[in-house]
């Protein structure tokens, strides 16, 4: 009887052992599983809150260009004017003399309001661009800078950033100030988005042996609708669809 009670006593013993490593093996998963929906809740907020911000300053940039489209269309359609009449003037020489200086004065101012226009289309086009290159350091510095707290650190890796540039706003016709319209790839090419991949990193020998093993991949990604209404073709920030985050094992 002793023998048989101090055998299941073991047996308990090791029971309770293996029930303890069962129990601390679950309670570790499931801090595990917080830790990564954490990490993906915040990284993916830093990524909707970074590309919809700069892509809202992108629009209105667009928006400013397509605005100032009637009084390229106005300049343009009194310089042609301006044209005929100095060539009907031209043919009347030289009684119409004092009437073509005049037109040839009215020319040079306009030619002069033309080309600041134009100059003031340039800039907001290269501003878009410049918009673009801030809006990738900007990500790129935000996502990797986030790190989670506690043992379990999160490492980015193959960072992908596709940002709209200035050349999807097309130009009717090779022109001084020109009316600039949608691309007629523009909804292939109005968009942003950001992709990456992240890891688990820890200073813990146990959990860097197993668990850093774990990769998945993320992102977001927003385009810039458009209605080609008129000169001032209507624009709207929409969330776009990215290919659904996929769970790697590493082998």
């Amino acid at each position: 009887m002793p023998s048989i009670t101090k055998c299941n006593k073991g047996v308990f013993a090791i029971s309770g052992i293996g029930f303890t490593m069962i129990f601390l093996s679950m309670v570790f998963c499931v801090f595990h599983a917080l830790a990564f929906v954490q990490t993906e809740v915040l990284t993916a907020r830093i990524c909707r809150r970074e590309t919809s911000r700069a892509l809202n300053e992108i629009k209105f940039s667009f928006e400013k260009l397509f605005s100032l489209n009637s009084s390229a269309e106005l300049l343009r359609t009194r310089w042609l004017a301006l044209e005929a009449q100095i060539i009907a003037a031209e043919a009347l020489l030289p009684e119409s003399l004092p009437a073509l200086t005049i037109l040839l004065q009215q020319k040079a101012v306009l030619l002069i309001q033309r080309q600041q226009l134009d100059h003031t289309q340039k800039f907001i086009l290269n501003s878009i661009d410049l918009q673009s290159l801030n809006f990738r350091s900007q990500i790129s510095l935000a996502l990797k800078s986030y790190k989670s707290s506690g043992v379990l650190n999160y490492k980015l890796s193959n960072l992908q950033i596709y940002t709209l540039q200035s050349g999807i706003a097309f130009p009717d016709i090779p022109d001084i100030a020109p009316v600039y319209g949608l691309h007629p790839q523009w909804n292939q090419k109005a968009y942003v988005s950001v992709s990456w991949n992240e890891r688990q990193t820890s200073e813990d020998s146990w959990i860097s042996g197993n668990l850093e093993k774990l990769e998945w991949n993320s992102g977001c990604s927003f385009a810039l609708g458009a209605k080609p209404i008129g000169l001032v073709p209507q624009l709207q920030v929409v969330a776009r669809a990215l290919s659904r985050d996929r769970l790697l094992l590493r082998r």
